[in-house]
């Protein structure tokens, strides 16, 4: 099926995002290829060189060769059709190509099968039966979760030894149109390129919000005061060079901070720099003279500091232990390859609520892997998801598109998403919501004890206005009255809690409840003016699990 045409702008998947070398290429594909194009999300390594792009778009498909140079290409070459000259073919990195299904070479000695997928070499390929077996178990280790491209059934196939080794793969989908990947870099970049292969798909046009991670790359060597970005394709001027004291290797403390997007301050008078990556404001405090690292002022670590033309270096492991972050040292080339997670997000949602519940779609990875609230409300837990599929040719184990669903009041509203794993907010987006009072419902639990419980509660502001449902707007405090009828349950007191968006939820407050289940309390916060999220509890002991249990949650608003 031919892709759309509306597309402005494609995403391919973790790793690139939109930040892609294939960006220019990916959008001309999408629009004008008479196939669905697949590209792949990762590069093999380049050793210091540019990466060059010739492609061209066939009757039936398109062809893509991905290779060495020594110059940074022109952004016309990344488009099909482009005079390109040819590259040298020890330069090739890759070739991609799609075109009609074609019966898969087979020939040879099958070393392994996973999910209509199998794998293959040639007799100069294995050299002995060691080398078989390693094959045998890298191709195994590598299909231990999931074929190479989900949905596909495929070949995989190793030629040659030394340096006529190749490694190739051809697959389809409906046995129409066939794609081809071919490599002579190390197997570990083969698997690695082949296992990211993605459909070029606009991905913003998938949910109304796209949130995925990117990674980043930064290769740093000893010595030299240039790094190389191998997923943007460019290098980096660094404030200083690398280098070796004491066989550890010395990173530029401002240029690893700038690469995890964090901040770097100097107090001269205290002769140390504070540091922080991205979301967080002076994480640490590494003092130049002592070494010493501090966070909240607790001593956490002492480091050797290295100073050389007023620039800051601190070992390798100082990075890894204080900011988690993942690095690679390779001793041969003295290179440092930095990797860094962070987060791509685009969205399309309506900015207008005409529910008291607003839904909304995400593609993203696993899930719940974020934290959603409207910051008016705060993060209480009042969010629903339900999985979907996610687009052909993704995987299931690790993408999905799901619907989320968050509460929001009449007025402004702000919906914020957050890193379950960091709590660190990603993206906040205003919303508006055309809703009356009596729109905003009293929040009944879920909890299995209550599913007999019936409950006539009834809201009023401090001046007596009678407010229609579980939302009321006072000046000064809030009657809540009601009756509660359950069987199984004598109540003879209820308990009450409440929180502010950005508070901590009060202790609970008991009050009593009349013999024929009657009850009524005068809600006044102390902390006066604010939207306050009101929690009614069962009493102390009334249920076997779960001391705490809400029944019932409402929305006070004081003005």
């Amino acid at each position: 099926m031919k892709p759309g045409k509306e597309a402005e702008r494609v995403v391919l998947d973790p790793g690139f995002g939109y930040q892609s070398i294939f960006e220019p290429l990916a959008n001309q594909l999408y629009k004008d290829s008479p196939v669905t194009a697949y590209l792949p999300t990762r590069l093999p390594g380049s050793n210091w060189h540019y990466y060059g792009l010739k492609s061209k778009l066939t009757t039936n498909g398109y062809e893509v060769s991905a290779y060495k140079t020594n110059q940074l290409p022109g952004k016309d070459s990344s488009l099909p059709s482009a005079a390109v000259q040819e590259p040298d073919p020890k330069m090739v990195l890759m070739k991609m190509k799609a075109e009609a299904y074609r019966a898969a070479d087979n020939k040879g000695t099958l070393l392994y099968q996973k999910d209509n997928w199998m794998f293959y070499t040639d007799q100069a390929a294995i050299g002995n039966q060691a080398e078989k077996e390693r094959l045998i178990q890298i191709f195994r280790e590598a299909a231990k979760y999931s074929a190479p491209i989900s949905g596909a059934a495929g070949v995989v196939k190793v030629t040659g030894a030394g340096d006529n080794r190749s490694y190739s793969a051809y697959w389809t989908f409906d046995g129409k149109v066939g794609y081809s990947f071919e490599s002579r870099a190390p197997i570990s970049d083969f698997i690695s390129v082949l296992y990211s292969f993605r459909p070029v798909i606009n991905l913003l046009n998938v949910a109304d919000i796209v949130l995925l991670p990117i990674e980043s790359q930064y290769d740093l060597q000893v010595g030299r005061k240039e790094a190389f970005e191998p997923i943007t394709n460019n290098f980096i001027t660094l404030s200083s060079k690398p280098v070796v004291i004491g066989g550890s290797v010395y990173l530029p403390v401002a240029d690893v901070v700038k690469i995890i997007q964090g901040q770097m301050q100097y107090v001269p008078q205290e002769n140390a720099v504070y540091l922080s990556e991205s979301g967080y404001y002076n994480q640490l405090k590494l003092n130049l003279k002592t070494g010493e690292v501090n966070k909240k002022k607790a001593l956490i670590a002492k480091v050797p500091v290295y100073v050389a033309d007023s620039r800051v270096l601190v070992p390798l492991k100082f990075f890894t232990e204080q900011f988690g972050m993942q690095m690679k040292y390779d001793p041969f080339s003295k290179t440092v390859s930095i990797l860094h997670s962070s987060w791509f997000t685009n969205s399309r949602i309506p900015k207008h609520a005409v529910t008291a519940d607003y839904p909304f779609t995400v593609f993203s990875t696993g899930g719940p892997s974020f934290l959603y609230e409207n910051s008016r409300i705060g993060a209480g837990g009042d969010w629903s998801f339900v999985h979907n599929q996610p687009p052909q040719g993704y995987n299931g184990l690790k993408y999905n598109v799901y619907q989320v669903s968050i509460p929001v009041l009449p007025g402004a509203n702000e919906l914020v998403y957050r890193d379950a794993t960091s709590g660190r907010i990603i993206n906040s987006i205003p919303l508006t919501a055309d809703l009356q009072p009596k729109d905003i419902p009293f929040r009944y639990s879920s909890y299995p004890a209550y599913d007999s419980m019936k409950m006539d509660l009834k809201l009023a502001a401090g001046d007596g206005t009678a407010w229609p449902s579980g939302y009321v707007e006072t000046t000064s405090f809030a009657d809540i009255t009601g009756i509660i009828k359950s069987e199984g349950f004598n109540y003879s007191s209820l308990r009450l809690t409440y929180r502010q968006a950005n508070g901590v939820e009060s202790k609970p407050i008991s009050f009593n409840v009349a013999e024929d289940g009657s009850f009524s309390y005068r809600f006044k916060p102390e902390q006066g003016q604010g939207t306050y999220i009101v929690s009614l509890y069962n009493p102390p002991g009334s249920l076997t699990k779960g001391d705490l249990a809400a029944i019932v949650t409402f929305v006070v608003v004081v003005k």
